[in-house]
């Protein structure tokens, strides 16, 4: 009797620790997160770790080769991959196997060790940009950045570190479409000595005319909106292209202000390799009305909507002439006319503009377009919470 008790608790001590590893694999909580992925010999491990924010840091560990996977799929994070932020390689890593991190496309860079001499096929994602620090080998679809501390002046592709991330010191370039909004004081202009003040290498290029619409620009037998298509048909490497609706438009003519953004956003699309679309939204002006910010705020619906239709972005530039109007009358925003911008009011689109398409911090800009420090300062915090909102 007492051996058969024995065995029977032998046995349920078994089966519970054989629910209790099949439990411990199953749980989201007790997942294996250290992977080998060593080829040739070597010893490199993977582990995620917890990056704060309902995702994961995929950190790898010792040297040699990481092996081939024959698809993403079989990558062992191939289930979360998605939730993979960043991808951090030491040294002594000599080169990254086929398909390692392919289906990790919200990882926006990586730096490459100096250890490292190739990447296989697939190896990043697309959308990852590869940073090397010295001459790697890697397939002939694969743009790989070279480090450079300075900014280049060879057009080629180079990063640097910029606040402990790479960053790529890459031209960008840049076309705005709109009217006087666009060019009084030279706002296109404004915007590439802010780009260049924040390190950013632009080619910034315009098509203007005072009055004109997007249902003109878009239209080729109209005279600008030739030199429009000319641009488009010219080349496909415009990286963004900004499109600023006739004044208040967009209240008064809705179907005609979507119209023209439609017609504008397919041509853009079918001639451009990987252009993103932006618009400009205006603002609210004294002599249209006195309610600067619900007229600004009725011109951001109508963009946002606008926006949503043609898979593009906006610029809330009229936000931010709302907020600085109400808080802050002492700075004056218009032209002597009350529609058209004063140099603050350019000075601050083009701010709104960088904070928006590049990223730029506009809040520790050193670039104030010969505006006193404390007008420069209200418009830069301004352009930045603009920029942030949604």
């Amino acid at each position: 009797m007492k051996k058969k008790l024995t065995v029977l608790f032998c046995l349920i001590i078994s089966v519970t620790a054989i629910a209790a590893a099949v439990f411990a694999g199953g749980c989201s909580g007790k997942e294996q997160t250290v992977w080998k992925i060593a080829a040739d010999g070597g010893e490199v491990t993977a582990r995620f770790t917890d990056n704060g924010n309902y995702g994961y840091i995929l950190t790898l560990e010792g040297s040699g080769r990481i092996k081939d996977f024959s698809s993403e799929k079989d990558a062992p994070w191939y289930g979360k991959s998605g939730r993979v932020t960043e991808i951090i390689l030491p040294e002594g890593i000599t080169a990254v196997g086929n398909n390692t991190f392919k289906n990790c496309c919200y990882v926006k860079s990586v730096i490459l060790p100096q250890s490292v001499t190739a990447i296989g096929e697939n190896s990043f994602s697309r959308d990852t940009k590869v940073c090397a620090r010295a001459q790697i080998s890697a397939p002939e679809d694969v743009k790989v950045y070279m480090y450079s501390e300075t900014k280049p002046a060879d057009g080629g592709y180079y990063w640097h570190l910029k606040d402990g991330a790479a960053s790529i010191w890459e031209t960008k370039k840049i076309l705005f479409i709109g009217n006087s909004f666009t060019f009084y004081n030279d706002m296109p202009s404004l915007f590439a000595q802010i780009a260049s003040a924040a390190e950013e290498n632009v080619i910034v290029e315009s098509v203007t005319c005072g009055s004109h619409n997007l249902s003109q620009f878009a239209d080729p037998a109209d005279e600008y909106g030739a030199q429009v298509y000319a641009k488009l048909n010219a080349g496909s490497d415009y990286d963004y292209i900004v499109l600023q609706e006739q004044s208040t438009r967009p209240l008064l003519s809705y179907d005609m202000f979507l119209d023209g953004a439609k017609t504008l956003a397919r041509s853009i699309y079918a001639t451009q390799d990987s252009c993103k679309i932006y618009m400009y939204a205006t603002w609210g002006f004294p002599e249209y009305n006195d309610k600067i910010a619900e007229t600004s705020a009725l011109l951001k619906t109508a963009y946002d909507n606008v926006a949503k239709q043609i898979d593009a972005k906006v610029c809330n530039v009229g936000t931010a002439f709302g907020a600085v109007y109400e808080s802050n009358k002492e700075i004056n925003l218009y032209n002597a006319d009350n529609r058209h911008p004063s140099p603050e009011g350019s000075y601050l689109s083009a701010c709104v503009h960088a904070a928006t398409i590049l990223g730029v911090d506009t809040r520790s800009l050193t670039y104030n377009a010969g505006l006193d420090e404390a007008t420069a300062t209200v418009l830069k915090n301004a352009a930045y919470t603009a920029a942030a909102a949604k």
